[in-house]
């Protein structure tokens, strides 16, 4: 009777999840986060404070940029459309809410054991942090381990986007382009603003017109099988066509990276394209503004169901991290363990930027990291805050250099409105092992978990993969250091010991 009891409060909640995360902002309305924005209905709204209140703003309006001239057959002007429903199997488009920890709870169906935890500072006091700024043992220019990458561009602060759609005389685009790009862009600029702590932020300038590129679209058509990357003349001519065309009628100015979108269910350009300055063809292209582009790409099919719902947004962070020097890791079409827990890995899956390339770019400042040799570990115990948590302060990442080359990493992870989802409710502590011999397009985080777990399927474009996070109750041992979650809940409370 009890369980029966349970499962109909259950079932009722679901609902009311679903309104909170659906609910659009309203000017004076209460909001949960200072600063926090969301965009609706072509306006973006800010959460301020009034007096003692976090409140909405009246909201500003995404800025369309006005076109230089109109193109020759130009088609009739969108309009901005509301943010879609929460993410489903078959349309895991992000939900964005106004609370970023918010679990969806309806799609899991083993859940955590959860416990009170209330944060506390480490037992045993921090190493100096440079000690676990653990050296690059490779001099690859995409790197996994310090000295901090050199950036192609800006990694911190107000960076502008471009959203520009482009059309062919035979392939005409759709007249509401807003509905599936609305919702990404805004995706975008949250998780850059979350995973960087505030330190990035995305803003966006919107041409609201299909600017029709000369000749039919097979002039353009880019097969899968060209998989020479930007390498390939054919993609480089197709992004120098493209940008030429679009530098008649855009106003470039202030702008660092530009996004094109082409025609819904196109398949002229099957995987798309992507580029930045570290390639010379973008890097001297000039706008008639005398921009310098950073950073652009040409999505395929993505965001719709001839591609399983892939998206722009995640496509475009994973992408512009490299541009910062990040390395991916197993490489774009190796599906290693972890490749779906990382954005650096997959662009589909948990979604997630890790603790330890945060730490590496500077959007972990170094006081959320715990450091500790093993050569001075013997018992702590130590509350980490998960990522995604920007609000409380305290420790994210634990680093424990086992050597000059290899260092075990504790991080706290949660599912987001960012991440697909799997049978399993993935929230707990990620034990990884990072190895500084390795760099770009290889596996230099290994994870360390418990035996026994079964391969889980997402609700999204992304590899099978077993649950590797560590939760109450489980404990894993590696080179004699012993790591044991003693409760889940808001944060997760952690004993680490190594053998004497």
């Amino acid at each position: 009777m009890k369980k029966r009891l349970l499962l109909l409060v259950f079932l009722a909640l679901i609902p009311l999840v679903e309104a909170v995360a659906a609910t659009p902002p309203k000017a004076g309305a209460s909001c949960s986060k200072l600063g926090l924005t969301s965009n609706y209905l072509g306006k973006k709204f800010t959460c301020i404070k009034n007096g003692k209140k976090l409140v909405w703003d009246s909201g500003k309006s995404i800025q369309s940029v006005p076109p230089k001239s109109q193109p020759s057959n130009p088609t009739p002007s969108p309009t901005a459309s509301p943010i879609s429903s929460p993410a489903t199997p078959s349309n895991p488009v992000p939900t964005i809410s106004q609370n970023p920890l918010l679990n969806f709870v309806a799609n899991y169906g083993v859940k955590q054991k959860i416990s009170s935890v209330t944060y506390a500072p480490p037992s045993v006091s921090s190493d100096e942090i440079e000690k676990c700024k653990v050296k690059q043992a490779g001099s690859d220019g995409t790197k996994s381990g310090f000295p901090a990458p050199t950036p192609l561009y800006k990694a911190t602060g107000t960076v502008t986007w471009a959203l520009i759609p482009v059309d062919f005389v035979d392939l005409k685009g759709e007249e509401n382009f807003m509905k599936r790009a609305q919702s990404q862009m805004q995706a975008a600029s949250e998780w850059a603003d979350n995973t960087s702590e505030g330190k990035l932020k995305i803003e966006w300038k919107v041409h609201d017109k299909w600017i029709r590129l000369p000749g039919s679209s097979k002039e353009y058509a880019i097969p899968i099988s060209d998989n020479k990357g930007f390498a390939s003349l054919t993609q480089q001519s197709v992004w120098l066509k493209v940008v030429t065309e679009a530098d008649k009628y855009f106003d470039f100015t202030g702008i660092q990276a530009v996004q094109f979108i082409l025609p819904a269910g196109q398949t002229i350009i099957e995987y798309g394209i992507k580029g930045n300055n570290g390639y010379e063809v973008v890097r001297n292209y000039v706008t008639g503004e005398g921009t310098h582009i950073d950073f652009f790409s040409i999505p395929s099919t993505f965001n719709d169901e001839l591609n399983s719902g892939r998206n722009y947004w995640s496509w475009w962070m994973y992408h512009y991290m490299v541009g910062l020097g990040v390395a991916k890791y197993g490489g774009s079409k190796i599906a290693t363990p972890l490749h779906s827990y990382l954005i650096q890995g997959s662009t589909e899956g948990e979604r997630e930027l890790g603790g330890w390339i945060r730490f590496l770019v500077g959007w972990m400042s170094d006081d959320r990291v715990y450091c500790k040799t093993f050569s001075n570990l013997s018992k702590l115990e130590i509350t980490l805050v998960p990522l995604v948590d920007n609000k409380t302060q305290g420790i994210k990442l634990a680093v424990f250099p086992i050597t000059d080359k290899k260092a075990l990493v504790l991080e706290s992870r949660r599912v987001t409105k960012f991440s697909c989802t799997t049978n399993t409710e993935r929230n707990g502590v990620l034990a990884y092992v990072y190895d500084s011999n390795l760099g770009h397009e290889e596996e230099y985080f290994k994870a360390i978990s418990p035996s026994g777990r079964s391969v889980e399927s997402y609700s999204c474009f992304a590899s099978p993969t077993i649950d590797f996070l560590l939760h109450e109750g489980d404990k894993i041992i590696y080179e004699g250091i012993t790591v044991e979650v003693l409760a889940h809940g808001d944060y997760d409370q952690v004993r680490v010991s190594r053998e004497s």
